[in-house]
């Protein structure tokens, strides 16, 4: 549980380090855009690991019935691929 937050308090600081590290190999990069584009990208994956958390915490709440089951399993799967 404390690793999950110190990954969601960290994240994006390991953001911001790979894309400027990436940027400065690929030189021409931001002025072409590709970089606002990557950066983008990058914050949706994270506020969509954001909400799998929350979603998982009040879903590890819930009493084990259909439905929370199903959405717990998803979402486990969603929160392991990242």
């Amino acid at each position: 549980m404390f690793s999950s937050i110190g990954i969601l308090f960290l994240l994006p600081f390991f953001q911001m380090l790979f894309i400027r590290k990436n940027a400065d190999l690929y030189l021409g990069m931001h002025e072409s855009g590709s970089y606002i584009i990557i950066q983008v990208i990058h914050k949706v994956f994270y506020w969509i690991f954001i909400f799998n958390f929350i979603l998982l915490g009040y879903l590890g709440s819930q009493p084990a019935i259909e439905p929370f089951i199903s959405i717990s399993l998803y979402s486990t799967i969603i929160y392991f691929f990242f």
